[in-house]
Parts: C-alpha cells; sequence; structure tokens
C-alpha cells in the first residue's frame, strides 16, 4: 500500500524513510518466525479500531461518532505507545507518525466497507475532470491566502486558546525545496516575500477540499442558501481531508486543529463560491451578448426598411 501510494513518493526526508520502513516491514512480515507477533499486534489494532463503532439509531449520528472516537483513539499516548512497540521490534528503530497513522487509516478504511456499505461519491454520468498545472498552481496560491487570513483573524479574536491555535498553524507551513510537483511555480514567481507557502499536506488538504467542492458547484446542483452548509459538512466529513489533517496532528494530544480547519473549509468555500459566481455571471454575459449581436439595431432596421 504505502510503496504504491503516490503521497509518499514526494521528494522529502520523511517520505524516504517511511518507504524504507515499509519495505523492512514487509519483509519482516514475510519471515516465518515472526507470523505469532504480527498477528498478535493485528488482533490488537483491530480490536481498538472496532470500538469507533457505536450502536447508535441515527446512521448520521453513527458516522459522526464513528469518526470521532477514531481521531480521539488514534492520538493517544498509549495508541502510540504501541505502534512504536511494535515497529522497533519488526523495522528495528521507532519511526514517524506518518507511517502508521497511514497504516491505521488503511486498516479502518477496509472496517467500515465491512461495517457498511459506502456508496462511491460523484455521478457516473458525469465525471469531474482531474485539476491542470495552471488550477494546481493556483490551488496552491488560494491554500496560502486562506491560510493566512485564517491566522490573521485568529491574531485578532479573543479566543483564550488563540495561543495554541496560532501555533498550530506554523503546522500549515513550507518552504519551496518540500512543496510538490512544481504546484509551488507560481506562488515562487510572485512572491516578493508576504505569501504565506503551505506544505505538502496542507497543500493535499486543499486539493481534496476542491475535489469535494467541485461536487456541488454546478448551477443545476446549487439548490438554496443552505448549500455552502452542506459543502461545509461533506468536507469535514471526507476521510482524505480528515486523514491528511490527522497527519498534521498526529503528535498533538490537546488538539486545536478541530476548530482551524472548520475555519479554513468555511473561508476556502466562500472563496470558491465567489469565484463561481463571478464565472457564471461572465458566462451570462458572454451568452447574452452573442444573442444581442445577432440582431440589427434599430436604426438599421428603420434605414433597411426606408430602402
Amino acid at each position: 500500500m504505502v510503496l504504491e501510494d503516490e503521497g509518499f513518493s514526494v521528494p522529502s526526508p520523511e517520505a524516504a524513510r517511511s518507504l524504507k520502513a515499509a519495505s523492512d516491514l514487509i519483509s519482516w512480515c514475510k519471515e516465518e518466525a515472526n507470523v505469532e507477533l504480527f498477528s498478535t499486534f493485528s488482533r490488537w489494532l483491530i480490536n481498538d479500531l472496532e470500538t469507533c463503532f457505536k450502536p447508535y439509531r441515527s446512521m448520521q449520528r453513527r458516522v459522526e461518532r464513528m469518526w470521532e472516537e477514531y481521531h480521539q483513539l488514534r492520538t493517544t499516548k498509549a495508541f502510540r505507545h504501541e505502534w512504536d512497540k511494535f515497529l522497533e521490534a519488526s523495522v528495528g528503530e521507532k519511526q514517524l507518525p506518518t507511517l502508521y497513522q497511514y497504516l491505521t487509516h488503511r486498516m479502518f478504511k477496509e472496517l467500515i466497507k465491512n461495517k457498511y456499505a459506502i456508496p462511491e461519491t460523484g455521478s457516473s454520468e458525469e465525471q469531474l475532470c482531474p485539476l491542470t498545472w495552471e488550477e494546481e498552481n493556483a490551488l496552491r496560491y488560494v491554500a496560502g491566502y486562506v491560510c493566512r487570513k485564517v491566522q490573521d483573524k485568529l491574531k485578532s479574536s479573543s479566543r483564550p486558546d488563540k495561543e495554541n491555535m496560532l501555533l498550530f498553524m506554523v503546522n500549515l507551513c513550507g518552504d519551496e525545496e518540500s512543496e510538490e510537483r512544481g504546484t509551488e511555480t507560481w506562488t515562487n514567481a510572485i512572491d516578493r516575500g508576504g505569501l504565506w507557502h503551505v506544505n505538502d499536506t496542507t497543500y493535499v488538504i486543499f486539493y481534496h477540499m476542491e475535489e469535494e467542492i467541485r461536487n456541488y458547484l454546478r448551477i443545476k446542483l446549487i439548490q438554496d442558501e443552505k448549500t455552502k452548509e452542506r459543502i461545509s459538512e461533506a468536507i469535514l466529513a471526507n476521510e482524505d481531508v480528515l486523514f491528511q489533517w490527522s497527519l498534521l496532528s498526529a503528535a498533538v494530544d490537546d488538539d486545536p486543529g478541530k476548530v482551524i480547519l472548520q475555519m479554513l473549509a468555511k473561508l476556502y468555500i466562500t472563496v470558491r463560491g465567489f469565484a463561481f459566481a463571478t464565472s457564471c455571471l461572465e458566462l451570462y454575459k458572454q451568452r447574452h451578448k452573442k444573442k444581442t449581436q445577432k440582431s440589427k439595431g434599430l436604426r438599421k432596421k428603420l434605414v433597411a426598411t426606408e430602402l
């Protein structure tokens, strides 16, 4: 799984270390002498993850509670300690949270498939096009803009926990060396020292937000003023967004990140909503202009009649 995942192909020391550890872990699991220890650990992991499923009557409440329990579980000291102990025994050294959080999430997704029937997202009749290189560069720039605005809002707020929240915002920052697939080209070109540069994980979070938003920002799907609320709920329930966000907050016990994620999602939806409305208005003007150009003006009609 890890060896084939594109997220671990990012040219960074952390990704390279995780890939090597994953390769070593696969080799270790194949040895007959390690089967019993691996089976014992796997049973423990599955049993722990299954505690996240609560028998609520409401399906919506069941799913919400499931994710709450899951994110609380994966950040506990006891959970991280068990993973550290297992990886030290198998790979030979303590690993970064990235590897075991990824493996935990994949296992949890398999359990969800067994517990619930998860419908495929998106319409089979209208598939969303992948982002172009230009769109990815624009997305990275906008991600930095949104993060900067949220940071400014926190600085001027009277929240008692704003210092912790501002400290957490540092986790979203990146630098030119760590940015992914050239998506920072535009940001670097226009930066004169005042732009926010997001790291790869933050960029991927916004990428998944954009994918979710594109399922809703279509003229025929926008129904009423609650569309924004529905998009926000969909983003905050998106497992890809939640997993990438968990990588930023994996080592944080008192996590202010949940509120920050809500603020980021809300502002990004607003930015995209205005852009979508502007595009629709421009399209309307162009179509209306073409229609008016097809008909002759009143003066020309009168002249033609007189002739």
